[in-house]
């Protein structure tokens, strides 16, 4: 009886495994319809320099871009990215960014992005009052592929920006830039499409299996049967 009972439970153990259903795994190994992002082009605009806006008592100052159509005031990133400007010729601050630089637009016309600048001299070339003058700044060393040549150290700092767009108007403090810089306002959309490919795969492979199902179903049923015995 003990014997009996003993390989009652190694049968159930054993047929648990076949309870994840064949058709359920086709389902989920070949998926019918995928969610992606897509980006949609809200707006394009070429950013001619930086300015800052005084509050009305003159203490506080807030960092924006001037844009060719848009001005955009920046809540986050704006006091490193005028520091570097400021301090660096235009010729030590390269933009590693492909162009024209992306900026995701949310809700109230809200954006977030990130300028990537580098300086162009690897770090084994450059002079010990270049390279402090930068680490001073908040550049890190970073492995980079520039210009399609071989990977190699420079000094870089990415800084993550967020603001907001509104109408432009004439700054009179400005700084400006190495020529315009190309920007892309987006959306970012979360969109569902039919996977046609996974769908005739799943047509393809359905009778295996409902195959599957149906020789593993009464084999699950028969152990469900004998454990409660």
């Amino acid at each position: 009886m003990f014997i009996s009972n003993y390989l009652k439970v190694i049968f159930l153990i054993t047929t648990i495994q076949l309870t994840a259903c064949a058709s359920l795994s086709l389902e989920s190994k070949y998926p019918t319809y995928e969610q992606k992002f897509d980006s949609k082009v809200l707006q394009e605009d070429n950013i001619i320099g930086l300015g800052e806006t005084k509050s009305k008592n003159q203490q506080a100052s807030s960092v924006l871009f001037i844009g060719e159509k848009f001005n955009y005031l920046l809540s986050e990133g704006g006091p490193n990215l005028l520091n570097i400007v400021q301090k660096l010729p235009n010729q030590d601050r390269l933009i590693l960014n492909k162009l024209p630089l992306e900026l995701d637009v949310y809700n109230d016309n809200v954006f977030y992005g990130h300028i990537h600048f580098y300086h162009p001299v690897p770090v084994n070339q450059l002079s010990n009052t270049k390279k402090q003058e930068l680490l001073t700044l908040g550049f890190m060393e970073e492995s980079l592929q520039v210009k399609n040549q071989e990977k190699e150290i420079y000094l870089s700092r990415n800084i993550a920006i967020k603001g907001t767009v509104y109408e432009g108007t004439k700054q009179t403090s400005q700084l400006s830039l190495a020529g315009s810089i190309p920007i892309v306002l987006q959306e970012q959309r979360l969109t569902t499409q039919e996977n046609k490919s996974n769908a005739l795969k799943k047509k393809l492979l359905s009778p295996l299996a409902l195959g599957l199902d149906i020789i593993t179903l009464p084999i699950q049923l028969g152990a469900e049967k004998l454990s409660k015995k």
